[in-house]
């Protein structure tokens, strides 16, 4: 499996197709296509909530594979409010929904401004 991936994207809409194709062009060949999928939404809805509540900051992405079973990954909107645990509870949206149902396990930093996550990539 490839190295560890880290990219910056601005949080603008467009930075959410550079996350995901990045992460698509750095495992392509060694995910399956369901955990190559998985990420990528993940990837995408995490990107999306920065962009949309987060601080105008830059957005950093960095997924670590651990072994060939498990890969880790954060997103992180550079300490804003974009995750907050009542936005979680309260906006209504889809997006932590769906981290949480691909997601083995994902916790946001308690200070706000980024997501854990870890997903089986077998």
């Amino acid at each position: 499996m490839v190295d560890s991936l880290e990219i910056s994207v601005q949080a603008v809409p467009a930075s959410v197709n550079v996350a995901r194709a990045a992460v698509h062009t750095a495992y392509a060949d060694s995910l399956p296509a369901v955990a190559l999928q998985d990420l990528k939404a993940i990837v995408t809805e995490l990107v999306t909530n920065s962009c949309r509540h987060g601080p105008g900051k830059p957005i950093r992405v960095r997924i670590v594979p651990r072994g060939e079973a498990v890969v880790e990954g954060e997103v992180e909107d550079r300490g804003g409010t974009a995750f907050a645990m009542e936005e979680i509870r309260d906006d209504g949206g889809l997006g932590l929904h769906i981290v949480d149902a691909l997601a083995a396990e994902w916790e946001v930093d308690p200070a706000g401004g980024s997501v854990r996550f870890l997903m089986s990539a077998g």
